[in-house]
């Protein structure tokens, strides 16, 4: 991998040099890798971009009909 492409965090596991593939998942695991990247902001942000990707035209439509009732009823009680 380009080292352009990586970017530091602040997760850190501590493991030895060159670890089997059996071994990093394990200490992944209990440096409870994942959960801290969910917890970050940067995983975060890719979790609401997954989120706004995933929907199709039908969900888009659907909430094109609630933004325009919720408007419509701010507009009537004004």
């Amino acid at each position: 991998m380009n080292f352009k492409r990586l970017s530091l965090t602040d997760i850190k596991i501590d493991i030895k040099r060159v670890p089997k593939k059996k071994a990093l998942i394990d200490a992944m695991e209990a440096a409870d890798v994942k959960g801290k990247w969910k917890k970050g902001s940067w995983g975060r942000k890719l979790i609401v971009q997954k989120r706004r990707a995933a929907p199709n035209d039908f969900d888009r439509f659907k909430v094109m009909l609630a933004k325009i009732k919720v408007c419509l009823s701010i507009n009537r009680t004004q």
